[in-house]
């Protein structure tokens, strides 16, 4: 048991290293606290070195832990100058750390109860799940063994096995095996502490992004415990699915873009850039993360045009930024057609044979399908619903400059998901009731961010009136 700690925390580290010279290469002027730095050092890092690894295979280099830690040296002796004005530059201090009230220690000891209790249940059985094992765990045994991505690798995987769909991005399956690297053995038990691993550090961003919008402490824990508590959204903390890193990368992509645009400095723009690449490595919904990503940045410059507060240098880091994702995005889809593996669900052949008469049918299962999930409370709690009722009652600023930018991304993900099912092969019940659940994760994040924002709002207008 200690050497499995002690394996997993060196695996941690490892990959936080990785993370942590990316963010130290442009968060000039230190915005992030160490609380904030120490999550996304770790999720940068995990990406960063999933990308790093998929990049290896293709000129054929072997997967060993010296081979994939080797070039984040080279970049921390680099990026010397940086890490040391990050180590030793003053900022102001957040009230993070401050003592906790009675009341704080509550909610705290309770979101800690949670966590552990997700660790627990991830280290009782294997990654055992049909889709865990078929698209993602299966891929990262591969990696593993072969010590690279074979040039016959996705070819292999589309026609040896059911279900694996060898379009998917890698960004899972190559974390697993770099676990498996790390600790030099393969162990489908303790890989599986990846992922409460990955719950943790995004429930800690979640909260320092919340209290920092809301400046209010206990009502940041408040809702860091009420994202931690679905049954559902837990349950994928777990068992070894892609959804719960792609809710990670997705939301974040989008929460520090909010912050951006509230003017919290530049750093928090090439956060969402890194997530939304982190994102599109993670499943093939990335993509609407990314056009998500654009959504957001052309809003916010039609809304800086009308204002007359055009910034040419502004905007060119903007556009570069875009410009990035898409050629990493068309440079994929390339890569895909040179394998010869297609999607099953949106492809040329599938729009041919589309039957418009059956859109009234599925808009049908669509909506029902929907308000069983938002009206789930075995599954959400009251997460949706409180959604829905504070979206309904504030339904004249629900589009305000204050709330615009996490909105938006919220409906946009919904409709975007809505139309793969309009389109979709399988039978339409069947594909909501596998599938839809799963996708709500990705938005949940969101929708919990502006309950939170609303209902501090709405506290602090009760004061005020009260005084």
């Amino acid at each position: 048991m200690a050497e499995h700690i002690l394996q997993i925390i060196g695996f941690v580290l490892a990959t936080s290293f990785a993370g942590f010279n990316i963010i130290a290469a442009y968060d000039k002027d230190r915005v992030f606290g160490s609380l904030e730095t120490a999550a996304f050092s770790y999720l940068f890092g995990l990406g960063a070195i999933s990308l790093e690894i998929f990049f290896f295979g293709m000129i054929g280099v072997k997967f060993t832990t010296v081979n994939i830690i080797m070039p984040w040296l080279l970049f921390a002796a680099i990026n010397m100058p940086r890490l040391k004005e990050w180590f030793f530059k003053t900022r102001a201090r957040s009230n993070i750390f401050h003592k906790f009230s009675r009341f704080e220690t509550i909610i705290a000891f309770l979101l800690a109860a949670i966590i552990c209790y997700i660790f627990f249940i991830a280290s009782l059985r294997p990654i055992e799940s049909y889709d865990a094992v078929a698209i993602w765990s299966l891929k990262a045994k591969v990696i593993y063994f072969t010590g690279s991505i074979t040039p016959d690798f996705f070819t292999m995987i589309e026609a040896k096995f059911h279900g694996a769909h060898s379009d998917y991005p890698l960004l899972l399956p190559i974390a697993q095996a770099w676990f498996y690297t790390f600790i030099n053995t393969f162990n489908d038990y303790l890989v599986k502490m990846m992922f409460p691993i990955n719950f943790t550090a995004f429930l800690i961003i979640f909260y320092v992004f919340l209290n920092k919008v809301i400046s209010n402490r206990l009502f940041a824990l408040i809702f860091t415990l009420l994202l931690s508590s679905p049954g559902l959204f837990a349950n994928y903390a777990t068992n070894g699915y892609a959804d719960m890193q792609m809710a990670i990368y997705g939301s974040i992509t989008f929460l520090a873009l909010y912050l951006w645009i509230k003017g919290m400095g530049w750093a928090y723009f090439w956060t969402a850039f890194f997530s939304c690449i982190f994102a599109m490595w993670t499943k093939n919904e990335g993509l609407i993360t990314f056009f998500g990503f654009i959504l957001i940045l052309v809003m916010r410059a039609c809304h800086e045009t009308r204002d007359r507060k055009f910034s040419l240098a502004t905007y060119s880091r903007q556009i570069s930024a875009v410009l990035i994702l898409a050629v990493l995005f068309i440079s994929w889809a390339l890569f895909k057609i040179y394998m010869n593996v297609g999607n099953d669900v949106v492809n040329a052949q599938v729009l041919m044979k589309y039957d418009p008469s059956t859109i009234f049918t599925r808009l049908l299962a669509i909506l029902y399908e929907y308000q069983r999930q938002i009206f789930g409370v075995k599954y959400w709690n009251l997460s949706w619903i409180a959604f829905l009722l504070l979206a309904v009652s504030g339904y004249r600023k629900l589009f305000s400059e204050e709330n615009r930018y996490i909105i938006v991304p919220i409906f946009f993900i919904l409709f975007s998901y809505a139309v793969v099912f309009f389109i979709t092969p399988q039978g339409i019940t069947w594909h909501l009731r596998t599938s839809l659940n799963r996708l709500l994760i990705h938005v949940l994040p969101l929708a919990l961010f502006y309950v939170a924002m609303r209902v501090n709002g709405i506290c602090s207008n009760e004061l005020t009136n009260n005084k």
